[in-house]
């Protein structure tokens, strides 16, 4: 989109003025039709009559920034905006960093994941000065920067509005909800891992109402709850509370939710969710007659479903928390490694005991660990919980089927892996150049793997330390891999399907011989927050790359510094790449190369003009293409 003045859609933002509905395209329950801003301003400025509405369904908005209101999409006064099943992400602006609306509008959003916005002030996701309604959503990592961190929030509804926020989810976001609005309802969301506090209800001169029911605060950074100026609240309506922050009840709890520490997105869902482990006390929590239970949860499973079994006398029950979860689903496992001195496979697969000993207690190993997720249905979590901790896997692959029992830890089903610690103290696994470390095939599954250092994986494929086959999404975050080697790309990484983001990562020091030393990828991958640095391809000098993007593949680089590699920082071959907010210095040829340019080291080889941000040192060239 090119700069300019309002109010016109042929530049800047996408001004509406009259009622509209825009609708992309479907695949597998993802919006395939995406929309990226690439220019400095917000992506919809919808000026509508009032009573009108946009309705924006099955779009995947991105790239919007404005020192306004509302990154992807602003809505006038007394108009509407409904957002239905799309995913909102990386756009900023002053308020609101994905939506905003003024005074007297309506804000509604259904089924949509909000996630990696960002907002200078207030509402990282959402500000909503008028009415707003968010309801089987997701916000996920929304981050406001307000001066105060007590506001910072990724939901802001200010003075004179409403609000109402159901069966969803908002986690590890800067906060959760800051509410200062005339009424303010909460039922049957999970809040939880943000930094500041889950909820912040503040009292407008003695008028405000706030209502919650059956929902999770828990992990939340400042405090799970905060209550100011006594607003007229009704909370005794079987909350789960963890740190007791909010005023008591009889029906509230104040414990573990045990829920899994990482978000997952279940196959052909838009939306994620924190999984309850087994032993949660959300189970059945609700009785239904009080009519506190929804006739459906955040992923459209029916509710009441009693999960573990029918109460006495026979009544049914939901869960606290934005998820109702099937008896059959009631069985994800959390396992914790205790054993780092050897590399031992589980005894029995699947019997939900990761143990490599007949000797009492259970004796967790990270091989039997994922063996064990790999035997056991639904999202399971795995622990790496002491810092400094190593783990060296020494098990050579054997011949026949992959397995996690021998050679790379093979994960075929939905699971998180998670390490403990700052970047210097986080958890280490290596393989001794044996083989890789991590290798993903979980089919229409959701894998996150957070805060461990990965070192000395090994393959004559592709991915020395992570290979992703196939997975609907893998989330890998603050990750350092270093000194991994493969033999046909991605040296740390290769992303071959599916879909993955890395973020907040430090991938240096890797190698390879030809396809990128530190990533290669054929399918989708998101880098953000990241340093790609020191990873050297050896291949012939003109096809050296750090990041190999091949033929169909989708890469976006936001808000990253790749320095200092050989060859080629970015190289792609007929594939989609995104650039923007990024650092690419000091390299052998060019930072940005969309075709490959491989016409030798003095080849005129521009984007039709001459290149205006050379790569590093004098005489390199910044980006080319053939």
């Amino acid at each position: 989109m090119l700069p300019g003045a309002e109010p016109s859609a042929s530049i800047g933002d996408l001004n509406v003025t009259e009622e509209l509905l825009i609708e992309g395209e479907v695949l597998d329950g993802l919006p395939r039709t995406r929309i990226v801003q690439t220019v400095a301003d917000r992506v919809f400025r919808a000026e509508l009559p009032p009573g009108q509405r946009l309705t924006l369904r099955h779009l995947d908005i991105r790239g919007g920034d404005t020192a306004n209101l509302g990154g992807a999409a602003w809505i006038s006064s007394g108009a509407n905006l409904f957002v239905d099943r799309c995913v909102l992400r990386d756009n900023h602006a002053a308020s609101g960093g994905a939506l905003a609306g003024s005074v007297g509008t309506g804000i509604n959003v259904f089924g949509s994941d909000l996630s990696e916005n960002t907002a200078s002030s207030f509402g990282a996701a959402v500000h909503a000065a008028g009415s707003g309604l968010v309801n089987a959503s997701s916000l996920r990592g929304n981050i406001a920067q307000h001066a105060d961190a007590s506001q910072r929030s990724a939901i802001h509804a200010p003075t004179g509005s409403s609000l109402t926020v159901a069966n969803s989810t908002l986690s590890r976001n800067s906060g959760g909800i800051w509410t200062r609005a005339d009424d303010t309802s909460l039922q049957s969301n999970t809040i939880v891992f943000n930094d500041q506090y889950g909820i912040r209800v503040i009292d407008n001169a003695g008028s405000s109402t706030f209502q919650m029911s059956s929902t999770i605060l828990a992990d939340n950074g400042a405090a799970d709850c905060s209550i100011i100026n006594n607003p007229q609240a009704d909370m005794n309506r079987y909350n789960l509370i963890a740190d007791g922050s909010c005023p008591g009840g009889a029906t509230n709890l104040t414990q573990d939710p045990v829920l899994a520490p990482e978000a997952m997105r279940p196959a052909n869902r838009l939306t994620w969710v924190h999984w309850p482990l087994n032993g949660s006390p959300v189970f059945d929590a609700v009785p239904d007659e009080l009519f506190l239970c929804f006739d459906e949860d955040q992923l459209g499973n029916v509710r009441p479903t009693d999960t573990i079994a029918p109460l006495s006398p026979p009544s049914p029950a939901c869960e606290i928390g934005a998820l109702e979860v099937f008896a059959a689903q009631a069985d994800p496992m959390a396992f914790q490694v205790n054993v780092t001195a050897n590399d031992q496979v589980d005894l029995v697969p699947g019997d939900t005991q990761c143990d490599v000993s007949t000797a009492n207690g259970e004796q967790c190993t990270l091989r039997a660990a994922v063996m064990e997720a790999n035997a056991l249905s639904g999202f399971n979590s795995i622990a790496l919980g002491q810092p400094d901790m190593m783990v060296t896997l020494t098990r050579p692959a054997q011949p026949g089927p992959d397995s996690a029992a021998d050679g790379d830890l093979d994960i075929t089903d939905a699971l998180s892996i998670v390490g403990i610690g700052t970047p210097a103290t986080r958890p280490t696994i290596g393989f001794g150049f044996i083989d890789r470390i991590f290798d993903i095939a979980a089919a229409g599954d959701t894998v996150s793997i957070d805060r461990l250092r990965l070192s000395g994986g090994f393959n004559t494929n592709s991915g020395g330390a992570i290979r992703v086959l196939n997975a609907q999404d893998v989330q890998l975050s603050r990750l350092e891999l270093s000194g991994n080697v493969s033999d046909a790309g991605g040296g740390a990484l290769a992303v071959l399907g599916g879909s993955a983001t890395l973020t907040d990562s430090d991938l240096h020091n890797n190698q390879t011989a030809g396809l990128g030393a530190a990533i290669r990828n054929n399918a989708n991958l998101t880098i953000r927050s990241s340093s790609i640095r020191d990873n050297d391809d050896q291949s012939v000098p003109i096809e050296r790359e750090a990041i190999a993007a091949e033929a169909g593949s989708v890469t976006e680089v936001i808000n990253s510094t790749l320095a200092r590699n050989s060859g080629t920082a970015l190289a792609a071959v007929d594939g989609d790449v995104v650039v923007r907010s990024s650092t690419i210095v000091d390299h052998d040829r060019f930072g940005v190369s969309p075709d490959r340019c491989r016409a030798g080291p003095d080849a005129d080889c521009q984007f039709g003009v001459p290149c205006q941000h050379p790569g590093g040192l004098p005489g390199r060239i910044g980006c080319g293409v053939e």
